[in-house]
């Protein structure tokens, strides 16, 4: 007993028994499932064995352990890396077959999936490959014939030959027909169409096969181990039709029963009502519902190969021992686990939100407090990592206590934790346990209420000037925040509006700078502000931009542009209706001799009540200034158009002392004129008999004015 009690208390000393609570049970019973496949898995192959003296060794440690064999321990201690690489080479087998199954298990999918399996394999494809073996069965045809599904048999396929050809009886007949080139090996098919023949399968290495089984039937086992497949195979002695999926093997089927177990991999089943397809796994519960629509003699044959129905109900006492041990092993395991890893911890859980008790002794002296540092705290908290490792500041509560403030404006901060199971088995060390203040006396001050809109209202539409009701409102708090403050802003949402917006808002108090300003000691003496926004009709006027001055001698305005050329304003109707178009006439260009450019504000030269839209606030003007130069242009009497002659006179032109017009004006206007553009004309109606001194009148162009002219003599005459 003494050997006994020091070996507990060396090895043991740490570990402790607990209670487990509703999730743990919950794991627990995942654990003992896992443990139970794993040790089924192990029942059924080879590795069973290895198991049994696993258990013997561990067994023979703890003795070596508990009477000290030194020796006996060290050996082990070195042996047992060099082992388990030993036993993953030797059982590397039964190990690929364990992982395989298992990835073939798709569990998640299985949980989650909600519909229908997706059929690798038509109706008529079934159809066919029924009736081939039909076929194959009477004539004693031996036959290997694959059919994928979701696991890829491409290393297979390529060790045959390629055919890519539609299922049918008639090519699968001919193919497995004796003394063909195609008739050895496995016929491989997917997604209705036989992709290859004469494959090569692996042989299946189940020792629990029987031994009246040849190669085909172990090659057909044998691929179902390694894949999803499902294999029909027809026995070219016996002529029965066996099917292996999952590693089993059902023989001697009739037609009915292949037809049965290949509708399995098929989504409708030939007009019936469509219903979840079952997914052969290789046991025999999902055996016997796949066949209990076979004819009764095929019904009674199976009924009295397997065990009864009602033998199924109590499938769950079956392996009651090694069922009861993996719950017993999933305990152990859970609880050996929790004591590993559920070992004393320090943990640092930051940024705890103080709460500030008794500040009536502060406030009862008309001063305002402001924290400078400690509003939250850093705590550390030391106990088993299963009860810390999921707290959070939420699970404590920090108090300062403003009654207990020092002279230095110092509080000291305590911390708790909420519930009395975690006070009662942690242990809390505060990191920096107090708050500091800073005292100042308290200030009123008054500031405007500015409207700040949001949004945009309807196409078509635009705000008007925003009234805020009171439009000055007192604050009061700190005197060095007060003092920062500039406006109370309050925010309308007008997205979409086309009527006059009314509502009541909450003011947010910001400094000159924009800043905003969410010091909760400040107070104001109303609770909300009422806000009304107009919201007008808008309309689209032209814009007409002149200039005041002279540009400076020898210059002259040659242009004028502007962006927009229209705008839209918005006001009451009975405004906005008599205004047609926005004159704007004081760009002064007095004095000027280059370009002149500017910004004008719409707003100025609207009248009270008519607003303008955002993008309409603004006009872009540019006056362009040229230098004026002047030009000669001669005339001849080839120039001059007489109009109105009268018939029996005869008219003679002749150019007086000047025959040339002077213009002056920009340089690009003035270089297009001539005397054809000027279009020169006398009217000779008005002409008199015998010699006439006519002074040209040659009116400014649109850039340009007329300096001096010239005249024309006009002799009018009688004809004969």
């Amino acid at each position: 007993m003494d050997k006994i009690s020091t070996f507990i208390s060396t090895y043991f000393d740490w570990f402790y028994i607990t209670v487990p609570g509703t999730v743990d049970i919950i794991e627990i019973l995942i654990l003992s499932f896992f443990i139970y496949r794993i040790m089924l898995w192990f029942k059924q192959s080879r590795a069973w064995t290895l198991l049994k003296g696993i258990v013997m060794i561990v067994l023979f440690t703890a003795i070596a352990a508990m009477f000290q064999f030194n020796t006996i321990l060290y050996l082990l201690k070195n042996a047992f890396s060099v082992g388990i690489i030993a036993v993953v080479i030797l059982f590397q087998p039964e190990f690929r077959r364990g992982l395989e199954q298992l990835g073939r298990k798709k569990l998640i999918n299985y949980i989650i999936r909600d519909g229908e399996d997706d059929g690798v394999i038509s109706e008529k494809t079934i159809y066919e490959l029924v009736k081939t073996a039909q076929v194959l069965s009477a004539n004693r045809t031996g036959a290997l014939i694959v059919i994928e599904n979701e696991v890829a048999l491409g290393e297979y396929i390529d060790t045959g030959i390629p055919i890519d050809a539609v299922v049918t009886n008639q090519l699968l007949l001919n193919i497995f027909e004796h003394n063909t080139p195609l008739h050895d090996g496995a016929v491989i098919i997917r997604k209705n169409r036989v992709v290859s023949a004469t494959c090569y399968l692996p042989l299946s290495a189940n020792d629990s096969i029987n031994k009246e089984l040849g190669t085909r039937h172990r090659a057909g086992i044998g691929i179902s181990e390694v894949s999803d497949s499902m294999t029909l195979i027809v026995s070219e002695e016996t002529g029965s039709i066996s099917i292996a999926q999952g590693g089993e093997l059902f023989r001697n089927l009739d037609s009915e029963g292949v037809r049965s177990h290949l509708q399995t991999l098929c989504k409708e089943y030939n007009g019936r009502k469509s219903h979840r397809s079952v997914r052969l796994s290789g046991e025999r519960e999902s055996l016997w519902r796949i066949r209990i629509k076979l004819p009764e003699r095929r019904l009674m044959r199976m009924k009295n190969n397997s065990a009864e129905p009602k033998k199924k109900a109590n499938k769950i006492y079956s392996n009651i021992g090694l069922k009861l041990l993996s719950v017993v092993l999933g305990f152990l395991v859970w609880l050996l686990v929790l004591n590993i890893d559920d070992s004393a911890v320090t943990r640092t859980i930051r940024d705890i939100p103080v709460n500030l008790v008794n500040t009536d002794a502060i406030t009862s002296q008309n001063q305002l407090y402001t924290i400078t540092s400690g509003d939250t705290v850093d705590i550390v908290v030391k106990g088993r990592k299963s009860l810390i490792s999921d707290l959070d500041a939420s699970d404590f509560k920090a108090v300062a206590d403003m009654s207990k403030i020092s002279i230095t404006n110092a509080v000291p901060i305590t911390v708790t934790a909420n519930s009395t199971n975690i006070a009662k088995k942690v242990s809390i060390t505060v990191v920096d346990n107090v708050l500091s203040v800073e005292l100042e006396d308290e200030k009123s001050v008054s500031v405007p209420v500015s409207v700040v809109t949001t949004g945009e209202v309807a196409s078509g539409y635009t705000v008007g000037n925003s009234v805020a009701a009171p439009n000055l409102i007192t604050i009061k708090g700190a005197a060095s925040i007060v003092s920062s403050i500039d406006r109370a802003e309050v925010t309308v949402d007008v997205t979409s509006a086309k009527d006059d917006i009314t509502t009541n808002c909450t003011p947010v108090f910001v400094t000159a700078d924009g800043e905003k300003i969410s010091d909760k000691s400040i107070s104001y003496d109303e609770i909300s502000i009422a806000v009304t926004v107009p919201v007008y009709k808008t309309k689209n006027i032209p814009v007409h931009v002149d200039v005041t001055g002279d540009p400076a001698d020898g210059y002259l305005v040659s242009d004028i542009t502007y962006v927009p050329e229209t705008v839209d304003i918005g006001g009451d109707a009975s405004i906005i209706k008599d205004i047609t178009s926005l004159d704007i006439t004081d760009v002064d260009v007095s004095g000027c001799t280059a370009d002149v450019e500017t910004t004008l504000d719409v707003s100025r030269y609207l009248p009270e009540g008519v607003v303008v839209t955002k993008e309409s606030a603004y006009i872009n003007v540019k006056i362009a200034i040229e230098k004026s130069v002047t030009r000669n242009i001669t005339v001849t009497t080839g120039d001059i158009i007489l109009r109105g002659k009268q018939s029996g006179y005869s008219y003679e032109m002749s150019m007086g002392d000047s025959n040339t017009i002077t213009v002056s004006g920009i340089s690009s206007a003035v270089s297009k004129v001539s005397a054809k553009s000027l279009k020169l004309s006398i009217d000779a109606s008005k002409l008199s008999y015998g010699d006439n001194t006519i002074t040209l009148s040659v009116p400014d162009g649109d850039k340009y004015t007329v300096v001096n002219t010239c005249t024309v003599m006009v002799k009018v005459t009688e004809t004969q």
